[in-house]
């Protein structure tokens, strides 16, 4: 994971923001491997029975946080936390209306691959959920 800003989406009026990764989440040990190297430089099991996964909505992919973790009121808006996109729904979350964007939400946010031109774009009707590309 990269600290650079991220995309989050307003799940109220479909406002678009750019923010950094919250401090405190962390992505959780992948594989064995990640955990044996945890255990090398700590010394001990990783702490994992302390962290939990109710991150808010989004493409958060799998980040875990702390028990009784809080977001930072920056992640907010509208009064609920925002909602987090991934590289792909980023670049077609831009390519409509902020009231779209909320039905568009709705549906997981996926977008379709297209070879030219508007690469990502936005699937805004349940039919076309079978044309999604798998990955956010």
């Amino acid at each position: 994971m990269s600290l650079s800003n991220r995309t989050y989406a307003c799940v109220v009026c479909g406002e678009l923001r750019r923010a950094p990764w919250p401090p405190g989440l962390r992505p959780p040990p992948s594989s064995a491997s990640e955990r044996e190297r945890q255990r090398t430089l700590l010394g001990q099991e990783p702490p994992e029975a302390d962290w939990t996964a109710p991150v808010p909505y989004g493409h958060w992919r799998g980040a875990v946080v702390p028990q009784g973790y809080v977001l930072p009121a920056w992640l907010s808006h509208c009064g609920k936390p925002m909602f987090l996109l991934g590289k792909r729904a980023s670049q077609a979350a831009t390519e409509i209306k902020a009231g779209d964007r909320l039905a568009w939400m709705a549906l997981g946010a996926r977008v379709s691959h297209h070879p030219s031109g508007k690469r990502w774009r936005p699937i805004l009707k349940a039919a076309e959920l079978k044309n999604a590309f798998p990955l956010v």
